[in-house]
């Protein structure tokens, strides 16, 4: 009955139990409203949970068919199951479901809109390596500038407004969350369909007539190779448009991974297909799509990652003087390790707490925005970030906004990555960090803020970028920074070896108190990622303090105490009145010693813990 409708049980036994206490002293019937108001509290907030999943904001969620009507898909033959099965949105909920548990809630609760932007641009960062732009923060706050998570700028028109209405307000659900979700892969999976159209066009085919597997392959191939290069296909001459499959097909490092994923994807989508109409192809790209992130991390991330770790310091603190990472552009002719310390600077790569010795930040490196592939109008293609995982552990362990330096500190002891193995022993400069973070905060730690993931970049520094504070850097493109600055991101040779010989100079210098920990960037600036909604709980629910925590915990006893010999109060009270009637337990049904004695102490039974109750 409890599983079934726990409003209801509370009740039956509220009722239930006033109507034996009516002979108990009103001290005891007292204590007992509060256990049952307590109790109240408890199945209330189980039955709330049970049904959360109703939206806050009505039903106002988009359905299947809404969005195929929406997006124009719905004369596109088998183009439901692309935009939103029923396992599909499951695997989006399963993603989403521990990063929503864990983030600060509003007063109705659900995210802001900062928690919404934080946590569906975590899922495709760690899922697709996609950085949706405007979605994804360029060295700013969480709270999104323009409408809609910060996509209102990048809608289409017809699409804005009807958006606005259905998420552009606070307060998001989970269901609405995976709504959400849903309709930027559907806006990213649009763009596809019309890149695929515009190179039937091109190459003179008409989307009505199934194709050969060999020509289908063909149009495959051409399309994917002008996504990888980001050339727009609906503005170009065929003359460049084969002029550039030609050179990602003989330039890019990464394209026989790619061809090869096309190749498992057409096997896995259409297997033992003769023909292929538009929308089987349509289908395989976007299975290429979503895994293409995961191949190009496998092939280009790691080989530079893996560089990287090569040109480590022997401390391992996931850093690589600069110098050296010159050094080995010169050596090896190595065409990345060549940015010029402005650049590195300003994508906040840089590490320059020894002004001498400039180091490199090898997990900022590895997403450092001219390491992504602008492949898209909708997003860049960017290395996958290892310290995604590690939160998505901590958040499933943790299932709370914050907790306490002890609770974090076992949470991190069980998580486990590539460079990190589970059941490590933190040193005492990561525990005094944490502890002094959690004071920051009167006794507990928010996951999700600047401070948090500063430890956790010092803790995991290998795979966790530093985070800086918002407007300390502005990440751009090697293109994007030619037309602010009006020069190369790229440093020339003769500026390599400059920062060479100036390196060499100031060997022996030391950096700070903390150099041996690789902890001199550390600084006490807070950033939450939802301040508001944070600071909202805190009021709702305050941090206990040392002297609070013992109080509560002498209630909670003292609640226990109240409800059990309550308890025994009652069954004495039964066991006399049934004697009293001639229904005892005793010999020839007469009133026992026992029963008398009940009578006579039933009023005292429950006075101790009462008393406790009331103890300030």
């Amino acid at each position: 009955a409890a599983s079934a409708h726990p409003l209801r049980t509370g009740h039956l036994l509220a009722r239930s139990s006033f109507a034996l206490v009516r002979m108990i002293s009103w001290r005891a019937c007292l204590a007992l409203v509060a256990f049952h108001v307590r109790m109240h509290e408890v199945w209330g907030d189980a039955f709330a949970s049970a049904r959360s999943s109703k939206s806050l904001r009505g039903e106002q969620s988009f359905s299947v068919d809404e969005l195929m009507e929406i997006f124009g898909w719905g004369e596109i033959e088998g183009h439901r199951g692309a935009v939103s099965s029923a396992s599909h949105m499951d695997e989006i909920r399963g993603l989403l479901y521990y990063t929503f548990k864990a983030l600060p809630k509003t007063a109705h609760g659900g995210l802001s809109a900062a928690g919404a932007r934080y946590a569906i641009h975590r899922l495709f960062a760690s899922r697709d390596g996609w950085q949706v732009k405007g979605l994804a923060p360029t060295g700013g706050y969480w709270s999104p500038s323009a409408p809609i998570l910060g996509l209102g700028d990048r809608l289409p028109s017809h699409l804005h407004a009807l958006f606005e209405k259905r998420f552009g307000t606070d307060d998001f659900d989970l269901e609405e969350l995976v709504q959400m979700t849903v309709v930027i892969e559907s806006l990213i999976h649009g763009e596809a369909i019309e890149r695929l159209n515009h190179t039937y066009r091109m190459l003179g085919r008409d989307t009505q007539v199934a194709l050969s597997e060999g020509d289908a392959m063909e149009v495959a191939y051409s399309c994917m190779t002008a996504h990888l290069a980001g050339v727009d296909v609906s503005g170009i001459s065929l003359e460049v448009f084969e002029s550039t499959r030609k050179f990602v097909e003989q330039s890019h490092a990464a394209w026989p991974e790619v061809k090869m994923l096309i190749q498992e994807v057409q096997s896995e989508v259409c297997p033992r297909h003769t023909e292929y109409k538009f929308s089987d192809l349509a289908r395989i790209l976007e299975g290429v799509n979503h895994r293409l992130g995961q191949r190009i991390d496998e092939v280009t991330c790691q080989e530079v990652e893996d560089e990287l770790m090569e040109l480590e310091e022997k401390n391992g603190t996931g850093r690589v003087k600069l110098s050296d990472f010159y050094a080995r552009h010169l050596d090896d002719e190595n065409q990345q390790f060549h940015h010029r310390p402005e650049y590195l600077r300003r994508a906040g790569v840089l590490d320059e707490s020894e002004p001498a010795v400039p180091r490199i930040i090898i997990p900022n490196y590895l997403v450092m925005k001219a390491n992504c592939l602008n492949v898209s109008s909708l997003y860049d293609l960017c290395c996958l970030d290892l310290c995604e995982d590690l939160f998505d552990q901590l958040e499933e362990g943790i299932q709370a906004p914050s907790a306490t330096s002890e609770e974090i500190i076992k949470a991190v002891s069980a998580t486990q990555s590539f460079y990190s193995p589970k059941g490590r022993n933190l040193s005492d400069v990561l525990v005094k960090k944490l502890m002094e973070v959690a004071d920051h905060h009167g006794g507990q730690v928010p996951l999700h803020g600047r401070l948090f993931a500063q430890w956790m970049h010092f803790a995991f520094p290998r795979e966790c970028p530093y985070p800086h504070i918002s407007g300390a850097t502005k990440p751009l493109s090697n293109n994007e920074w030619f037309e602010e600055t009006g020069t190369l991101a790229t440093a020339s040779k003769a500026e390599v070896r400059s920062v060479i010989d100036a390196s060499q100079s100031a060997l022996g210098s030391t950096a700070c108190d903390d150099s041996d920990e690789g902890m001199c960037m550390w600084t006490p600036d807070e950033e939450l990622v939802d301040a508001a909604s944070w600071q909202a709980m805190q009021i709702a629910q305050p941090v206990p303090t040392p002297q609070r925590s013992l109080r509560s915990s002498l209630r909670a006893c003292a609640f226990l105490a109240v409800s059990v010999t309550s308890l025994v109060a009652m069954w004495r009270l039964v066991q006399q009145s049934r004697t009293a009637l001639g229904f005892g337990w005793g010999a020839g049904n007469k009133p026992t010693a026992a029963a008398a004695a009940a009578a006579a102490d039933a009023a005292s039974l429950s006075a101790p813990a009462v008393h406790a109750l009331e103890t300030p």
